[in-house]
């Protein structure tokens, strides 16, 4: 805007993939489905973030990266009637990290609610956040080692967070 405020993006996905498989020649360049850089607002509504690549070669990439920047990410409902109990949940599966945001120190929302994590090595990890919210996820992690250990949530210097209802395990 001319007068110097800052807005949101406008920006969202409803329902939509993000998904690697054998059928990309380079999947085992890829880092990140989604690369977040100082945007704000943008929400995932009902999205599936998938790693279906078998490759030996190929390394787990993460679904949402995001530096200094604000998103949501939350289910979708199916329905055009109310109460509605049609819900399509965002996925994460078979990715290294679920979410990985990181902060230089600026204040950004991140919210994350309702959505499946399945098979990662890590659900949720968030550096330097203020006031995440962490809402009614259900997190079951993949096997690790000591060498490379797995988390369902991991929050390093996060300050006024909110974890509530996540189920988490693995």
């Amino acid at each position: 805007p001319t007068n110097g405020s800052v807005v949101n993006n406008n920006s969202g996905f409803s329902n939509c993939n993000f998904e690697i498989n054998k059928n990309y020649t380079g999947a085992d360049t890829i880092k990140n489905l989604v690369s977040l850089d100082q945007v704000r607002g943008v929400d995932f509504a009902g999205c599936r973030f998938v790693n279906n690549c078998t490759s030996v070669m190929a390394g787990k990439p993460t679904g949402i990266f995001s530096f200094n920047s604000s998103f949501s990410v939350y289910s979708l409902l199916n329905c055009s009637v109310y109460p509605c109990f049609d819900t399509i949940h965002s996925e994460f599966n078979n990715l290294n990290y679920g979410i990985k945001a990181l902060s230089s120190g600026v204040l950004r929302n991140i919210n994350i609610n309702d959505c499946r994590f399945t098979n990662n090595l890590r659900g949720v990890y968030l550096s330097a956040i203020t006031a995440p919210n962490i809402n009614k996820n259900m997190i079951y992690t993949k096997s690790a080692t000591q060498a490379n250990p797995s988390c369902g949530i991991y929050l390093d210097n996060c300050t006024g967070y909110s974890v509530q209802e996540n189920i988490i395990t693995g």
